[in-house]
């Protein structure tokens, strides 16, 4: 699969950077199925690896994986890295130095419910050598009618350079679908990545994740959303996150989505690993903020999807009191050829 593509700013204020038309490899690659036994298969090249809620990742990634399904058991194994092929056929590309090993088994406890565990090793070869190794157990599904729940419990621990990782993540939460008009649910969630508290020793208790995640997942809605927060977009790491939210359902392929988010740092500290603007925190105080999205999706034209989402987040008291609010918008249109 290629796809070609041209980043235009409409405007940016005092840039001049070149934006090269490039022309990426998505996927490519070969299957081999049913080896020595039904049900077992081997795909080898630049293949798609993503999970249910884009958690662990989203991305294409060169290797081989070997996958396995038999009635409610499944089994996957890959060891893959970012362009180990140059992605870009018109230009060059950074390529990573990461191998990422991943072992994956899920057993169906019901016809919509299932249990997982899984091991993921990030193996940087790089000079940060930065190689955390996340054991996992997750759940999903709908247990009842109408509500549909996810669950992720996850222990990191291997290096940071001269440093051992040892921290933990949890994400639980469910959406509670109602039997009236319009189809409208409830979601409540809390999501949890532990801090480092003496950044004296040698030992690193900040949660991370694996750096190729997108936190994407619907929540009632017909489209997929930054369950995180659309404008903030943080990592978990050394941060609390409460999220509620509202929605309903005017005509079966549309969905309106309004989702409050309130963040807290676990230990006081002045970065976050990942978020979607500059500013850094103080410190001092541990409340990052409060956040509000509106997400409007329409998917009733054969094709065609509409989109507009709307985030709103407002920082708090570890941003000082001169912190802007940061606004974030975007509108898709797509057609399905």
């Amino acid at each position: 699969m290629l796809k070609s593509k041209r980043k235009t700013a409409l405007w940016e204020e005092g840039s001049n950077r070149k934006r090269d038309t490039k022309l990426e490899v998505e996927e490519a690659y070969l299957d081999v199925t049913d080896i020595a036994m039904e049900g077992l298969g081997l795909r080898i090249g630049r293949q798609e690896f993503e999970d249910g809620r884009e958690w662990l990742y989203d991305e294409e990634l060169d290797g081989l994986g070997l996958f396995y399904r038999t009635g409610d058991l499944g089994f996957e194994l890959s060891a893959t890295r970012e362009n180990l092929v140059g992605r870009d056929l018109l230009n060059r590309d950074r390529k990573s130095r990461t191998n990422n090993y991943f072992a994956y088994v899920q057993y169906d406890l019901g016809e919509d419910v299932f249990a997982a565990a899984y091991y993921f090793l990030r193996d940087d070869l790089s000079s940060d050598r930065e190689s955390p190794q996340f054991i996992g157990l997750r759940s999903g599904g709908e247990a009842i009618d109408g509500l549909t729940h996810w669950l992720e419990l996850v222990h990191v621990r291997g290096h940071d350079g001269a440093d051992k990782i040892r921290a933990f993540g949890v994400d639980i939460g469910a959406t509670y679908k109602l039997d009236a008009p319009w189809t409208p649910y409830v979601t409540l969630g809390f999501a949890y990545g532990s801090g480092d508290s003496n950044g004296a020793d040698r030992e690193d208790s900040n949660f991370r994740q694996t750096g190729l995640q997108d936190n994407d997942d619907k929540l009632g809605g017909v489209t997929n959303l930054h369950y995180y927060g659309e404008a903030f977009q943080p990592e978990l790491g050394n941060m609390k996150i409460y999220t509620a939210g509202v929605g309903f359902r005017p005509t079966p392929k549309s969905s309106v989505d309004l989702i409050y988010h309130h963040y807290r740092q676990v230990e006081a500290a002045d970065s976050l690993r990942d978020a979607e603007f500059d500013p850094d925190p103080n410190g001092v105080d541990k409340s990052l903020g409060n956040a509000v999205d509106l997400i409007l999706a329409y998917r009733e034209i054969p094709n065609l999807r509409l989109e507009l989402v709307f985030g709103y987040f407002d920082p708090g008291d570890a941003f000082g009191s001169g912190a802007d609010d940061a606004i974030f918008t975007g509108f898709e249109i797509r057609y399905l050829f």
